[in-house]
């Protein structure tokens, strides 16, 4: 499959790094955004170099074949003398946290002789300076090697920085140390700087199998409301040598689990074909990377998301809440450790509104809202935390949209993970934001929603259904705990639904706005209500909105409403949802495998691009694309919920 880039190294946001381009060869590998992190791959063949991946004089040896599924990529390469196969993957295990945060990624090299003659062979990578620090300036580095239980490995670091000091979207770390892990692996300092290098060797006639590991040891890697927290692969490692011994003791166990997780995210995918096994395989590494996990200190989850592309937000709600599908699938307890972090900060004396926060800072410290934060000063705008004062500007917040998000979060969670004590110790707040929703209605108030990119609006559609899906969720949770109340919550949300249906509709579809004549949007979110089962809507709108979606179709999927010609890839997936038959998901998922294989930026997996030419708008390797799975959580709520004994 042709994709705009292909993920090598997938830890998370300060780590995640990416070829591209379709050939190995052909540019310098790059952190998400763009920023070299450069690693050069070079294979010797009885002293004459062959260069299989980055920049360089060296001959080309050719790229024969490129294999992505959603866990491994595997590069091909190949002469008449011999091939080289080169994979690279990480133990992205959702069932398994400490494995999956554990800052270790693979490189697997396999040798194959072709003209059954013996040979002197070499393979060596380098890793450059370059990924010790943020930008393209050079900083003082220092390193060397350790060596602990026959495991080598050689490291380097900044030698002056302060952890968790920089914050910003597309930036890289500053801070922390980074290893290689592999035979003869050293630090050296050469002309043009400071590299890390592993050198495999053999004498062979047949071939030989050899691995590298990249790993890096962030020491902290997120503040949470004044505090400096480790990662959570911590807790099953007493450090980062640790980590690489385990792996290297256990590669090929890993790599086994790795296999089984790609042929069980793909054989889910199967009902919807190759285009949509496409999709979610480019999405899947991303989505992962793009998170953090740590615990608070009640011994809480916290998995935090980086807003990447957009203003480099942590934990912001609605970039949460349209990841949750892929969560809800495979590890609920996820979707905990997004909100956990949310109600911490709701209860704090700077958070005034009667409505959800937007999020808890900008990565990696998680201080305190910064969306919509009057308070300019850099220094300040870490320690919102301890305020008392209002500090938020009211139009520069989405009171429904979040309100909504974590009700419905909350709701899922506690089905598919089977836990009601998260629902008591956070009821005085759900109840607060179920309330502000039931005062404001339909008849929304000129506002920001999660789609603040195409303008707040007034009398929003889409945004009400969210509100009613949101008000029956909390009469769901208050029947859930056995408190009274809970069926005035439905009947208000079944007032709502049907006043909604009853003014917004036109012709088929319902208005993107209540007063906007010959207007329409895609209702992604009223896929809660079929899920769910809430009965707000019945199948008909749904169906209603599926056929008039068909005919505003472009070559590249159905913009986001009518104002323009874009989309969002994962509002667009969750649209297909409303489909019960398939044939929507089937359709539109082969929409966005399209954009992916014709589109010009050569960027990870955008959430926001033209329908009409594939052109990327903004906002890429964002982890709303857990929302790719929405199909599959639609197939599978009656399964869980049955796995559960709801």
């Amino acid at each position: 499959m042709r994709l705009p880039a292909y993920p090598l190294i997938t830890i998370d946001p300060f780590m995640s790094i990416w070829s591209m381009s379709d050939t190995l060869t052909a540019g310098t590998t790059q952190l998400w955004c763009g920023q070299d992190k450069t690693l050069k791959g070079i294979l010797s063949v009885d002293g004459k170099k062959f260069r299989f991946m980055g920049k360089g004089r060296e001959r080309l040896i050719a790229q024969t074949g490129l294999e992505i599924t959603p866990l491994i990529t595997t590069y091909t390469f190949e002469n008449p003398s011999f091939r080289l196969q080169a994979d690279f993957w990480t133990p992205l295990f959702l069932d398994d946290i400490h494995i999956m945060s554990t800052p270790c990624s693979f490189i697997d090299y396999r040798v194959t002789v072709l003209d059954g003659k013996k040979h002197s062979v070499e393979i060596a990578l380098t890793m450059d300076e370059n990924f010790c620090y943020n930008g393209a300036k050079k900083k003082p580095v220092t390193g060397g090697v350790k060596t602990a239980r026959g495991v080598e490995a050689a490291f380097m670091a900044r030698e002056t920085q302060v952890p968790l000091e920089s914050t910003g979207d597309g930036v890289g770390i500053d801070w922390g140390e980074f290893y290689l892990s592999g035979e003869n692996a050293s630090f050296v300092r050469g002309d043009a700087g400071a590299f890390l290098i592993s050198v495999h060797s053999a004498e062979t006639d047949g071939g030989f199998a050899v691995t590298d590991i990249v790993a890096y040891d962030d020491g902290y890697s997120i503040e949470y409301l004044g505090q400096q927290l480790k990662g959570i692969w911590t807790e099953k490692f007493a450090g980062i040598f640790d980590a690489i011994t385990y792996c290297r003791d256990n590669r090929e166990a890993l790599r086994q689990k790795a296999e089984e997780w790609n042929g069980r995210l793909l054989a889910d995918a199967e009902r919807y074909g190759q285009d949509y096994q496409t999709i979610l395989t480019a999405a899947y590494r991303q989505v992962l990377a793009a998170h953090k996990l740590a615990r608070n200190s009640g011994g809480q989850l916290l998995y935090m998301s980086k807003e990447c592309h957009s203003n480099g937000c942590i934990n912001t709600v609605d970039v949460s809440y349209p990841s949750v599908p892929l969560f809800l699938l495979y590890n609920p307890a996820l979707v905990q450790g997004m909100m956990n972090g949310i109600f911490d900060f709701a209860r704090l004396p700077v958070w005034k509104g009667d409505f959800a926060p937007h999020d808890l800072g900008q990565y990696p410290v998680a201080n305190g809202q910064v969306y919509g934060v009057t308070v300019k000063d850099g220094q300040a705008r870490r320690e919102i935390y301890q305020m008392r004062e209002d500090v938020f500007d009211f139009k520069h917040q989405m009171p429904v949209e979040e309100c909504g998000n974590m009700l419905i979060m909350a709701y899922a969670y506690a089905i598919a993970g089977s836990d009601t004590d998260f629902l008591k110790r956070n009821l005085d707040l759900l109840k607060k934001w179920a309330d502000y929703l039931v005062k404001t209605g339909n008849d929304l108030a000129y506002q920001l929603c999660t789609d603040d990119f195409a303008g707040a609006l007034a009398q929003n559609v889409n945004l009400a259904v969210k509100s009613c899906i949101g008000i029956a969720c909390f009469g769901r949770i208050l029947s859930l705990l056995g408190e009274s109340g809970g069926g005035d919550y439905q009947k208000a949300a079944e007032a709502n639904a049907s006043d909604l249906v009853r003014r917004a509709r036109e012709g088929r579809r319902l208005r993107l706005a209540f007063d906007q004549k010959g207007s329409w949007s895609l209702k992604y979110n009223m896929v809660w209500n079929f899920i769910f089962g809430l009965g707000l809507f019945d199948e008909q709108v749904a169906a209603d909105e599926i056929a008039f979606y068909y005919g505003k179709e472009n070559k590249y999927g159905v913009p986001l409403d009518s104002r323009k010609t874009f989309t969002k890839s994962d509002w667009l997936m969750w649209a297909a949802a409303l489909d019960s038959s398939g044939e929507a998901v089937r359709r539109f998922a082969k929409d966005l495998a399209a954009m992916l294989a014709d589109t010009k930026n050569r960027v990870p997996f955008t959430d926001w691009y033209e329908t009409k030419n594939a052109k990327m708008c903004w906002m890429w390797h964002r982890t709303v694309l857990g929302g790719l799975w929405m199909p599959l959580l639609r197939d599978r709520w009656e399964e869980i919920t049955r796995g559960q004994g709801r």
